[in-house]
């Protein structure tokens, strides 16, 4: 890689050249160069300067800056309609809690305050005149794809614990390898993640567990990592599944079924959202505790979609994620073994169930725990769960009724037609969406009216 193929955008160039012209160095420094180095596009642009946070504050005037964190030298520079963090360069203190220096010192060159970073793929900066300022050698491991440590493994992730899920994250992300003293460090301080909130663990895991090679990065080091943060996981690993639908055990199949969201297409990539994935992570954490061994050695796991279902709960919620977030995916964690029978009555009582997005994601769940068990068992889930797809689709485009709010009549309806007002009505409304659900009627104003009338009738008559 030369320094030709970094391309800093206007507004950072600007601003690196105002420090200058007042007689700063200022550059581009971490994950943007990293990028960079990549072919990646940067998202965000950080700044380091020799330059005071008071001094950067003067130079660019009150109106073009926001004191947004002065403790750790951090001044954001308004640019041509963009934020950007503008930091002096520093050396950190002690790390007595084990997550933020105790206090910073101001240094006056880039390689001082680059020897403070997490990763030599971070510790990169760059500007015009001084081309890639590399002290660590951290190009050459964004080309042989390693997450290595900056210094001392051990300091690094003794200063900051969060630092070992950045590593899992940045591997997730990147599809790259810690290095093995890099991952030896992590897992001798894996017991300091308890000096990290679990809102910040929870965000971590997230970030992993939507990122492409998130199954790689988890399953790598024998998942040590997503064991220690998420115990319900570890009963899984070495928790074999003698059947004819298995051939892995549970964490395996769990890593495996993850890795599917991202490589096969059968349906919608779209549909594989953050509540898929985290779902396919904790669907069968509920396994160890439902495993039965039948007379014939065979193993069976009866219940445990409820079990696991559960389980994940107690994960979400102790990790901190919304309650939106929670029901969303242990909902389709409890109904990932559903049976999809290719009907239209089958896809309205589901979309009554769980509506078009939800089913849509129990779809993709379905088909990546799927594809991670044997041949057998895959043959049959798609023998049925495509042609249910495509029924589902002309319930959709046919615009049919699966919930109250899309039958032909309302409350008022009723009322004005001379029913009273009340619990009853409730019912006769569900039982014309039933009716609708099960082809019994059409979802138009003269068929559930006459299908009412049909209904009352009989009842007389009985």
């Amino acid at each position: 890689m030369t320094s030709e193929k970094i391309k800093l955008p206007p507004a950072v160039q600007a601003i690196l050249e105002t420090l200058q012209e007042n007689g700063h160095e200022a550059v581009a420094v971490g994950g943007c160069i990293r990028d960079q180095v990549l072919g990646r596009p940067a998202h965000d642009w950080d700044i380091g300067t020799s330059a005071l946070p008071e001094e950067v504050a003067q130079i660019f005037g009150a109106n073009n800056t926001i004191p947004t964190g002065l403790q750790h030298g951090t001044v954001t520079v308004k640019k041509d309609g963009e934020l950007f963090e503008v930091t002096t360069y520093r050396c950190d203190g002690d790390y007595s809690d084990g997550r933020h220096p105790d206090s910073v010192q101001y240094v006056r060159t880039i390689e001082e305050d680059l020897a403070r970073r997490d990763f030599t793929i971070n510790a990169m900066a760059y500007n015009e005149s001084r081309g890639l300022i590399d002290p660590y050698d951290g190009r050459h491991d964004c080309e042989k794809g390693i997450i290595r440590a900056v210094g001392d493994p051990d300091a690094r992730f003794t200063e900051d614990a969060l630092r070992i899920l950045r590593a899992v994250r940045f591997a997730a992300v990147l599809g790259f390898a810690v290095e093995s003293t890099t991952k030896a460090a992590m897992q001798r301080h894996l017991d300091k993640l308890q000096n990290i909130s679990r809102e910040r663990i929870g965000a971590e895991l997230y970030k992993t567990v939507t990122a492409p090679h998130a199954a790689e990065a988890l399953q790598a080091g024998q998942g040590t990592v997503i064991r220690y943060i998420c115990p319900e996981l570890d009963a899984c690993y070495g928790c074999a599944q003698n059947n004819r639908y298995h051939y892995l055990d549970v964490f395996g199949h769990t890593m495996q079924a993850l890795a599917n969201a991202e490589h096969y297409h059968r349906f919608p990539d779209e549909w594989a959202d953050g509540y898929v994935r985290m779902a396919l992570l904790l669907h069968d954490i509920g396994k160890p505790d439902s495993k039965t061994t039948d007379e014939n050695g065979y193993d069976h796991f009866y219940s445990h979609a409820s079990v696991s279902a559960q389980k994940a709960e107690q994960v979400l919620r102790r990790l901190r994620y919304s309650n939106a977030f929670v029901d969303t995916v242990v909902e389709l964690v409890a109904a990932h073994d559903v049976e999809f029978v290719p009907t239209k009555a089958c896809a309205r009582r589901l979309l009554n169930k769980f509506g078009v997005d939800q089913l849509h994601r129990l779809l993709k769940l379905r088909e990546c725990d799927n594809r991670a068990h044997t041949l057998e068992a895959w043959a049959r889930f798609e023998s049925n769960a495509v042609p249910f797809a495509a029924v589902l689709q002309q319930v959709l485009d046919e615009e049919s009724a699966f919930s109250l709010k899309d039958l032909a009549i309302n409350g008022k309806d009723l009322i004005a037609a001379g029913y009273k007002p009340g619990p009853q009505m409730g019912k006769l409304l569900n039982s014309l969406l039933d009716a609708v659900i099960t082809e019994q009627c059409k979802n138009d104003p003269v068929d559930l009216f006459a299908y009412l009338n049909r209904c009352e009738t009989e009842e007389n008559m009985a």
